[in-house]
């Protein structure tokens, strides 16, 4: 019993020192992030039902820390010099060469340094190989790797990984860039306390040719793919649905959710994906289309937790010259064509293999409708030979609605 009085009196005194220690951290800024993470693991280990750790995480507060940090520029930008950097970092480029610098100077201009960059070279045509060479000769943690013929992005997302070394891994596309220098350093700060598997942050869009910013708009039609980013934690089994759709957000549909550049990804969880996919689709590059929402259906399903967060950090480029605008070049139209039957034969795949709700899979039909449209619009012998057996299987499938498998066979008259 004296025993048990002495150690109510310990942890008594423990807490009280944790709620000085909390006390001071709300009225005094902290000079660093470490001491931000030592105080929330304490408050995490000995108040493990406190509710209160996640408002201390809250936009309001980190902006503060940020403009702190900025005034007594106490943000060191030192390299790694060990192996296993905290970060890869990884661009996919393939004839980027009007943008691909700005992309790779907002990497190496970020606050939090611990970083590696992996740079694909998709045998482009373009002189863009020469601006990597000129920062790896400065930079000793700048990778390249140049494929000897074009195989795609989805094969170059894998090189990428492959050759990272990274605990976590983001990628940054060769025509855009990370929008907010201290991005790194908040995306550290919540992994470092959290552990989150996959970490989702805002995007700005920018319309090429034009010099401004588009916002998400309802009234503005180019943006209809954002969702409401509540920094909610969102745990299995709800992240095996949330890459199809927010309930509350469904009319501006979630494409965001699905894009691979604006989210960390913890590497091992991303590597498994892929593993999953197999080595067909690797090496013969069958997943030019929609890859960002294959592999994210296999992230979400096989991580334990995802989170994301208030705060623009990605830029992200609107060009018009994209695979799913080719209209008149034959050889790209049957590039696509391959593309969306690979897209729909494995999305198909995993949500029977996963038993996701089919209506989410009706909801992905009809957001790329125009896409499916156009391939049996143009391409009526391959629509015949590939599509129409993925729409059959759906028509037979017991649990698909009656008004889905009515849209299968409007697809396939």
């Amino acid at each position: 019993m004296f025993s048990e009085n002495i150690k109510f009196k310990i942890i008594s005194f423990i807490k009280i020192i944790i709620w000085i220690d909390l006390i001071i951290y709300k009225s005094l800024l902290p000079n660093n992030a470490n001491n931000i993470i030592n105080l929330e693991e304490q408050l995490k280990y000995y108040f493990p039902k406190f509710k209160k750790i996640k408002k201390n995480l809250s936009k309001v507060n980190f902006e503060k820390y940020i403009n702190d940090c900025k005034e007594k520029k106490i943000f060191k930008r030192n390299r790694i010099i060990h192996e296993t950097p905290f970060l890869s970092i990884c661009i996919c480029n393939y004839n980027s060469r009007k943008y691909v610098e700005n992309a790779i100077i907002s990497i190496l201009n970020q606050s939090f340094q611990d970083f590696e960059i992996i740079i694909i070279d998709d045998n482009s045509t373009d002189d863009s190989f020469s601006i990597f060479k000129k920062y790896q000769e400065n930079d000793n943690r700048i990778k390249i790797i140049k494929h000897s013929k074009n195989f795609g992005i989805y094969r170059s997302r894998v090189d990428a990984s492959q050759n990272s070394r990274g605990e976590y891994i983001l990628f940054v596309d060769a025509d855009d860039m990370l929008l907010n220098e201290y991005i790194l350093e908040i995306l550290f700060f919540y992994i470092s306390i959290y552990h989150f598997d996959i970490i989702e942050y805002l995007v700005y869009y920018q319309s090429e040719g034009k010099n401004y910013l588009v916002r998400p708009s309802l009234k503005n039609q180019i943006l209809t793919h954002i969702h409401n980013y509540s920094e909610n934690i969102i745990y299995q089994p709800e992240l095996s649905t949330i890459i199809f759709y927010y309930p509350q957000t469904r009319n501006l549909s979630s494409v965001i959710c699905r894009t691979i550049w604006n989210k960390v990804y913890k590497k091992n969880i991303f590597l498994y994906s892929i593993n999953f996919i197999g080595t067909k689709f690797y090496l013969n590059s069958y997943l030019n289309y929609g890859e960002d929402t294959i592999m994210n259906i296999l992230n979400f399903r096989f991580s334990r937790n995802y989170t994301n967060i208030n705060i623009y950090g990605y830029m992200y480029n609107i060009r018009n010259n994209s695979i799913s605008r080719f209209n008149n070049d034959i050889k790209k139209r049957r590039v696509l064509n391959l593309g969306i039957y690979y897209y729909m034969k494995l999305l198909y795949k995993y949500i029977r293999e996963f038993d996701i709700d089919r209506k989410l899979l009706y909801l992905e039909l009809e957001l790329f409708n125009n896409q499916i449209q156009f391939l049996k619009d143009n391409d009526k012998n391959f629509f015949k030979r590939k599509m129409n057996r993925i729409f059959n299987a759906i028509i037979e499938d017991d649990k698909a609605s009656f008004y889905f498998k009515n849209y299968c066979e409007y697809l396939i008259k």
